[in-house]
């Protein structure tokens, strides 16, 4: 498909196009059709098509409501965000987009500041390599006038091959919720096995356990509108020991250089960023 007949298909079907100009996390006009049918453009409440997929919160104001919807299409979590209009339909502002090969997403929303207005929890893919699947936890709020990721951490590794296997697994958890000093409370536990051969007499098997934990508290840093300060991520770098560690570090740095856009995010982006294991 050529770019003129994209464009034409872009002004002929206006309706396609969100109501904000965020970019369509699956742009090609082929794929279309099938996202609005499980995120329909607009919608009235009473359809029996909508209730009990319906989700209600408040994440942009705390004086208004939004309509939420999701759906796994082609490899990909989307999350719709509907704003009420003045004839009461709902009328889809945002879509939000995660990789989600597997179809594993959780999606959930906080109230961390106290002030009525939720984040959004999303729990979604990151390296689906072969033998190995790794999971991502990412927090999104409202800014100013779009949505943008405001941590973003690999939760959860696990790679085995024909004589290794790791194990990676984050408890995450907030305190001072509902101030405006809540903190991010990160604890890494990494396990590693290998087994090398060593040819003594003949292979002689010899298994080398690893176990790597470091603890970390992000706290909420309204300057940049997220839990990450680079001046302390800075001093950490200094002392930081384990390999995964320094990585996510520097995955944070790059995190405040050029903030993924979660309207368009997929595994380059997540490559990129460097929190792929």
């Amino acid at each position: 498909m050529n770019k003129l007949v994209f464009f034409l298909l872009l002004i002929l079907l206006p309706s396609l196009l969100l109501a904000n100009n965020n970019q369509l996390p699956l742009s090609d006009p082929e794929y279309v059709d099938e996202i609005n049918k499980s995120l329909p453009p607009s919608f009235e409440l009473n359809k029996a098509s909508i209730n009990g997929k319906c989700i209600f919160l408040k994440l942009k104001s705390a004086k208004e409501t939004n309509a939420i919807l999701k759906t796994s299409e082609f490899e990909t979590l989307l999350i719709g965000v509907y704003e009420k209009s003045k004839d009461g339909n709902w009328v889809r502002s945002d879509v939000l987009c995660f990789p989600d090969h597997y179809g594993k997403d959780i999606v959930d929303s906080v109230d961390l500041m106290g002030n009525g207005t939720k984040f959004l929890k999303v729990i979604h893919d990151g390296n689906t390599g072969s033998g190995e699947y790794q999971s991502v936890l990412t927090y999104v709020a409202w800014h100013g006038d779009k949505f943008v990721p405001v941590l973003m951490e690999s939760y959860t590794y696990d790679s085995l091959g024909s004589s290794w296997e790791t194990h990676d697994k984050m408890n995450f958890e907030f305190k001072n919720v509902g101030t405006d000093k809540v903190t991010a409370l990160i604890n890494f536990k990494e396990k590693n096995h290998q087994e090398t051969y060593e040819s003594v007499n003949g292979d002689v098997g010899k298994n080398i356990d690893t176990n790597n934990h470091w603890i970390e508290k992000l706290k909420w840093n309204p300057l940049n509108f997220s839990f990450y300060d680079p001046q302390q991520i800075f001093e950490e770098l200094k002392t930081a020991k384990y390999k995964d560690q320094i990585q996510f570090l520097k995955m944070r740095l790059n995190f405040l250089k050029k903030r993924p856009d979660v309207h368009k995010l997929d595994y380059p982006d997540l490559d990129e960023l460097g929190i792929m294991l």
